[in-house]
Parts: structure tokens; C-alpha cells; sequence
């Protein structure tokens, strides 16, 4: 039997949220148009300095501010509240095990049973930094430390999971 064990924090919840496993098409539209509204806000910050106009300069020195705000701190900053408001009351940070027995899947946190999948639902598995990221099918994404992987209670490398993984999900992709 596989498990792999970690702890949720703050910082790993945010990164999550702002870096998310995307299915599909991507999300760069919105950020490309904010990108050019931030260039545009600029060039007219710019443009109304050289002219002498206080007024209009701090106007767009504002509107600058606030595009790249959104652009760049909105996410983070709307992904850590979320994170208090799910832990009000709990301690700021929980254990979470994935544990690979036969043909299945349990995630636990904090010892309580979250979600129980069949390996033969694993559509594909992704690298994604420190993390392998399990998709199955419906769209549902679980992330696995690469850190993390104990066989039996015995620490083993991620090869060794991929291989059993890739025993267990045939039909599943998995990183080259």
C-alpha cells in the first residue's frame, strides 16, 4: 500500500489557487488584457508627467496601482481568505493522506475521509514543480507531494509510486 503525507498550509493553499492545475484551455486571456492595460496606464502616466499635469499623473499613477494590483495580488490575496474562513476555529493548517490500496484511492484530511476514487478514474498525471498533480476524470484534481510517498510505512521515491501508478492506471498519462 502507498500513502503519501503533508501538510496544507497557508502558503501551499495560496499557491495552489494562484498556480492552478488548468484542464483545458488556459487562462491567459484576462491577464494579457490587464498586461496591455497596464502598458496603456503607464505610457498615459508618462505622457502626463512630461506634460506638467499633476492632476492627470496621479490619476494614472492610481489606475497603474490598481491594474497591477489586480494583475498581480488580487488572487493571492483573495485565495488567503478564503483559506481563514475555511479553517475559522481550526488550527491555521491540516494533514492530508493519500493512500493507494489495490484498485483504490482515499484522501483523508485530518483523519476524515474526503473523497474515494478508482484508480481506473486517474485520466492523467502531471509534474508540476514539487508536486504531481492526479486528474481524474470529471475534472477533479489531486495533488501529491513528490516528498511524500511512504510504501508499507517506509519511505520511497516517486519513481517507485509511478511505476505501482502506472501498473494501476493503464489508460492514464503520465509525465515523460
Amino acid at each position: 500500500m502507498f500513502e503519501n503525507r503533508y501538510t496544507i498550509t497557508e502558503k501551499i493553499y495560496v499557491d495552489w489557487t494562484v498556480h492552478p492545475v488548468l484542464l483545458g484551455k488556459s487562462r491567459r486571456r484576462f491577464p494579457l488584457l490587464l498586461t496591455v492595460l497596464l502598458a496603456a496606464c503607464a505610457v498615459m502616466l508618462v505622457m502626463a508627467f512630461a506634460d506638467g499635469n499633476g492632476t492627470y499623473s496621479l490619476l494614472y499613477a492610481l489606475l497603474l496601482a490598481g491594474v497591477a494590483f489586480r494583475l498581480f495580488g488580487y488572487d493571492a490575496m483573495l485565495a488567503r481568505r478564503q483559506f481563514r474562513r475555511l479553517r475559522a476555529g481550526k488550527p491555521g493548517e491540516w494533514k492530508r493522506v493519500l493512500r493507494f490500496d489495490g484498485d483504490g484511492i482515499t484522501v483523508e484530511d485530518d483523519g476524515q475521509v474526503l473523497a474515494e476514487k478508482a484508480c481506473g478514474q486517474v485520466r492523467e498525471v502531471r509534474d508540476t514543480g514539487a508536486w504531481l498533480a492526479l486528474i481524474f476524470e470529471g475534472g477533479v484534481v489531486v495533488r501529491a507531494d513528490k516528498q511524500g510517498f511512504f510504501r508499507d510505512g517506509t519511505a520511497c521515491g516517486q519513481e517507485e509510486f509511478l511505476a505501482f501508478l502506472r501498473e494501476k492506471c493503464p489508460n492514464a498519462q503520465f509525465p515523460a
